[in-house]
């Protein structure tokens, strides 16, 4: 637009005209209010370019417990009989869970403590026949061995007549023993005379001899004598002979009784040491039966709380190994871990040791409360869950502020995670998306 030299004029004049230039002038408050406007400006650069935020990193988790879910099994193949819990029920060491018919297995324990008390009486039944008989030692390793066996045989009263057996059975050798020993004696006896009348004799037809050189006796009267003298003789040697038959006789009852004694104690010794092997067989057993019976009332093995009963209810037939229950181990802050998935493109910003805060996902955090932790575990691959790829991690649980502990801290809960990955200043968050777009338009287009 181009003005006349007379526009020109006419306006110098209005300029120099003070009166009224006054009007134009820019209002005071106006003023000051635009110097406001540039001293907050101005504070908030200076206070955006100073002070710092935190740098947060979203994820989600999951609250886990780092004892899983135990599963009871059946030990062996059997009727349910009751089942003692319900799930959600809370449940102690020890306590009884499931019960299984055992009706057979009673019949198969009484069989076999009928089969241990059998054979706990045919030991002690032999033991006392052969006890006295016993060297020290053998008798001693005996006892040491019976002690841990019930004795049946007392209490019945027969003990006596068992330590009699074999003085029974050798009763009658000892007679006829003590027989042949008292016929030994007269042999000898007998044979003592006969050499004390054969002396005489010899000293009679010594004398009938010189009676007859001197022709005062007759010769018959010297054979009379030596006839006499030879039949003494032949009797003595006759004697002889039935002392070395009594002898033999003697010598051969006591080899008789001496192996009477032995095969009866070594019979029963024998047997003995079998029936000591086949009680602790049967101890065995019965021990294992027994075990079985208890595992037939399945126990808690630790404070848990049934998470789930798959036991359908009573007279059900379970196989040995078949799951009849879930169990969720009690667990405290320690025993807490949340398993954390990350994106792959924050990923970066995380490293192990890094603290963050997590509150139920889709809640308001002031309702619930949050967890603090610290970052623990960070995988070194990623891999794709939903169509997503992710980093997994887990956190450790440092501070609880929850409202309810009980209610929140459940294994499963799905958690809003926001990891602190370090600072930043607050002006770099203001000018980002200046800086985004103009390193875009300095871009060569894709």
């Amino acid at each position: 637009m181009r003005y006349s030299f007379s526009e020109i004029h006419t306006l110098n004049l209005l300029n120099d005209n003070s009166e009224f230039s006054k009007r134009f002038k820019t209002p005071g408050d106006l003023k000051i209010m635009t110097l406001i406007i540039l001293l907050v400006i101005v504070t908030a650069v200076i206070c955006a370019s100073l002070f710092k935020v935190d740098k947060i990193v979203p994820a989600q988790g999951v609250l886990e417990t780092r004892a899983k879910l135990f599963e009871v099994r059946a030990p062996l193949q059997g009727f349910v009989k009751s089942i003692h819990v319900k799930e959600g029920m809370y449940v102690e060491p020890g306590d009884t869970l499931v019960t299984f018919d055992t009706e057979q297995m009673d019949r198969e324990l009484e069989r076999f403590e009928q089969e241990l008390m059998t054979l706990s009486r045919s030991v002690w039944t032999d033991f006392y026949q052969i006890d006295d008989w016993l060297e020290e030692a053998t008798q001693t390793a005996l006892r040491s061995k019976l002690a841990s066996i019930p004795n049946p045989v007392d209490p019945m009263g027969f003990r006596s007549y068992l330590e009699r057996a074999l003085g029974d059975s050798l009763a009658s050798l000892d007679q006829s023993f003590r027989g042949i020993e008292t016929r030994y004696t007269n042999l000898e006896r007998q044979i003592r005379l006969l050499d004390e009348t054969i002396a005489m004799e010899h000293r009679d037809l010594a004398r009938f001899k010189r009676l007859r050189d001197q022709g005062i006796e007759s010769s018959s009267k010297v054979d009379q004598q030596e006839r006499r003298l030879l039949e003494l003789q032949s009797n003595r040697a006759s004697l002889d002979s039935d002392l070395a038959n009594t002898s033999t006789e003697q010598d051969k009852l006591v080899v008789e009784r001496n192996k009477l004694k032995d095969d009866f104690i070594l019979e029963r010794l024998v047997r003995l040491q079998d029936q000591l092997d086949q009680f602790s067989q049967a101890q065995s057993r019965l021990a294992s039966k027994q075990r079985e019976r208890n595992d037939m009332n399945v126990r808690a093995p630790f404070a848990a709380i049934v998470d789930e009963v798959l036991a359908r209810g009573e007279h059900e037939v379970m196989d040995g190994g078949m799951a009849l229950l879930k169990l969720r181990p009690r667990f405290d802050q320690e025993d807490l871990q949340i398993e954390i998935q990350i994106p792959s493109n924050y990923a970066i910003w995380v490293e192990p040791g890094m603290e963050f805060r997590a509150s139920s996902l889709g809640s308001n955090p002031d309702d619930h409360g949050r967890l603090h932790g610290t970052i623990g575990f960070v995988s070194e691959s990623s891999e794709v869950v939903e169509g997503n790829r992710i980093y997994r991690m887990t956190g450790t649980i440092t501070l609880l502020e929850v409202n309810n502990p009980e209610t929140f801290l459940r294994p499963g809960l799905q958690l809003r995670v926001e990891i602190k990955a370090g600072e930043r200043r607050l002006i770099n968050y203001l000018f980002d998306p200046f800086t985004k777009y103009f390193r875009t338009a300095l871009s060569e287009p894709s």
